[in-house]
């Protein structure tokens, strides 16, 4: 084998010694998370519309 080339046995190896690791799985859609969403968006339509509302009246008031 020339000088400088890795040898076959090890060029296939990963650093970590041949172990593979994986990604976990994602969690699974479910009610709770899908819950936890919508609550979020709901309560920030909520805030803006309640700032519109403020907008409103206040521009009426002068």
């Amino acid at each position: 084998m020339p000088p400088g080339e890795t040898p076959p046995a090890e060029g296939s190896e990963s650093w970590a010694g041949g172990q593979t690791y994986h990604q976990p799985d994602l969690p699974h859609e479910s009610f709770w998370s899908r819950f936890g969403l919508v609550s979020v968006i709901a309560i920030g339509v909520l805030v803006a519309a309640l700032f519109v509302v403020w907008a409103v009246v206040r521009a009426v008031d002068l």
